[in-house]
């Protein structure tokens, strides 16, 4: 998400992009000189046609506690409609933050006890919705997040009692696919290059039995903005097929390799946990403690160069490919409120129309989900499409592992209604590759990853729409910007059609701000 979205009523056109006129490149004409601009056309002959009140629409998302009342006044909803703009999108801040959603606040734990664990709000219908919070992930990894950017990873917070936990539902028992395929990973940016010949990892449980110590570098020119290191190398001595657990000091070379950027690739799990549950979820995947990383002293101490804290700006930044959704009743987050749904459908908003519904996938279940259409359904709301997930790419989520969650998610909800049309990601962007010629390191490989995965499965046929979000430009306020932007999205269009998009469904345009 882009720093031009807007901060206050955050009223954001949607639009299906099979419906827009072909591309047009405007001349600039300067302020001080008049000028003729001749429009040819063929009556009866449109290049195009499409239906503003069908095509252009608005959004609603989450904010902080108490401003879903102050935003979304009486007043300002009247205000909000006059600008006429039709259909209404729900966009869903929980999955940028990192968080679970209850999307309704009751709901039941799977470990009722202690009010923790997987949570699934209920479907049964009770006093109206006016808002639901996300709820922090006390198993996180990620450092960094897209929405307040006020939490920290578990893998080097400095306490050796908290841990990361990969998704379970990324695990071969749930995805079907051997781990090996799509492996879970841990990536450690030291902000520089430094010296590194030792790594120790104090495992949790589960914990990988096979995994690899890499090196990594980019293609072209680095922008963690857009894309990880893509070229990975294990270190000599970073090959583990026998991993045991516990807490493991691992000399990877020699002599110390300078580097910059270091993963942990996770091939195969332990399936063991540390309570002896009996919920399966809690032997799937892979958990980490802490993570030190340097180089070693002459009576073989480890110098660690990662930076250890409970926050975000104190320690090392380290990316993960998922994070278990598992949380607790102490764990919601009053600065990540959404609008409740019966609020928002019985506020005017959706003009009657469908609204284009969101479900929580990057950090929830496919219970909750199905929960969430169950209980739409028997109130009797209008939406028929539904948006997976939000901004996976800009997580840095790999195509086949949000493939992976999109299938479970997409039975779940078919399983209540097949004729429900479910489409995504809901991309951050559609920026074209930043290296001539590889659009494999674009948006566009990304796409054509996901729809590999999807066509491998024989499940193409579950994606019936693609969406993406256009903030092409971070400085709103130079209107000559507005000359360069149709041949970018243009351009941006066509590199996506490369990777395997294709008009035969819909695009939707489901954010864009001022700079568009």
């Amino acid at each position: 998400m882009e720093n031009d979205k807007w901060k206050m009523i955050r009223s954001l056109p949607l639009a299906v992009l099979t419906l827009i006129v072909p591309t047009f490149h405007p001349v600039a004409i300067p302020a001080q000189r008049r000028a003729t601009i001749t429009v040819n056309f063929t009556p009866g002959h449109p290049a195009n046609r499409f239906i503003p009140s069908h095509a252009l629409g608005a959004g609603v998302d989450g904010h902080a506690e108490g401003e879903t009342d102050r935003q979304l006044s009486p007043a300002n909803i009247t205000a909000m409609l006059s600008a006429g703009f039709k259909p209404l999108t729900y966009r869903l801040r929980t999955e940028l933050a990192g968080e679970a959603w209850h999307w309704n606040p009751n709901g039941s734990w799977s470990d009722p006890t202690h009010r923790q664990g997987y949570w699934t709000s209920t479907s049964e219908l009770g006093d109206p919705i006016h808002v639901c919070y996300g709820y922090r992930l006390p198993r996180r990894g990620n450092t960094i997040d897209q929405a307040n950017d006020d939490d920290y990873s578990r893998l080097d917070d400095g306490d050796t009692e908290t841990f990361w936990k990969s998704n379970p539902y990324l695990d071969e028992h749930f995805s079907k696919e051997d781990n090996s395929i799509s492996p879970q990973w841990v990536m450690i940016d030291l902000g520089a290059p430094k010296q590194i010949e030792a790594i120790r990892i104090l495992w949790s449980q589960p914990f990988a039995t096979d995994f690899s110590v890499e090196y990594g570098h980019f293609v072209g020119r680095p922008d963690l903005s857009q894309r990880l290191p893509t070229e990975w190398r294990a270190f000599p001595r970073g090959r583990i097929t026998k991993g045991v657990g516990g807490d493991a000091l691992l000399k990877l070379s020699i002599a110390p390799v300078t580097v910059r950027f270091v993963r942990i690739r996770l091939n195969e799990s332990s399936g063991t946990s540390t309570n002896n549950s009996s919920d399966i979820r809690d032997r799937l995947g892979y958990a980490i403690r802490e993570i030190c990383l340097g180089s070693l002293d002459r009576r073989g101490r480890l110098k660690d160069v990662i930076h250890h804290a409970a926050q975000r700006n104190g320690q090392t930044i380290i990316y993960v490919s998922s994070t278990d959704p598992w949380h607790r009743e102490i764990d919601r987050d009053e600065q990540t409120e959404q609008p409740g749904f019966d609020f928002i459908f019985n506020s005017g908003l959706t003009n009657g129309l469908p609204l284009l519904l969101p479900v929580p996938m990057l950090y929830d279940t496919p219970e909750n989900a199905a929960a969430e259409i169950r209980y739409l359904k028997a109130r009797g709301y209008a939406f028929e499409r539904i948006e997976m997930g939000e901004e996976p790419d800009g997580q840095f989520v790999a195509p086949e592992h949000f493939a992976a969650l999109y299938l479970q998610f997409a039975k779940a909800i078919h399983d209540i209604d097949r004729t429900l049309r479910l489409g995504g990601p809901s991309l951050q962007d559609i920026e074209q590759s930043q290296v001539p010629g590889r659009i494999e390191f674009g948006k566009a490989g990304w796409l054509g990853r996901f729809l590999e995965y999807l066509k491998r499965h024989d499940q193409l046929d579950k994606f019936s729409f693609f969406s993406f979000e256009w903030y092409p430009f971070g400085d709103d306020c130079k209107p000559q910007q507005l000359v360069e932007e149709t041949g970018m999205l243009t351009d941006a269009w066509r590199e996506l059609q490369e990777g395997g998009l294709t008009h035969d469904i819909p695009w939707i345009m489901s954010e864009y701000g001022y700079s568009a």
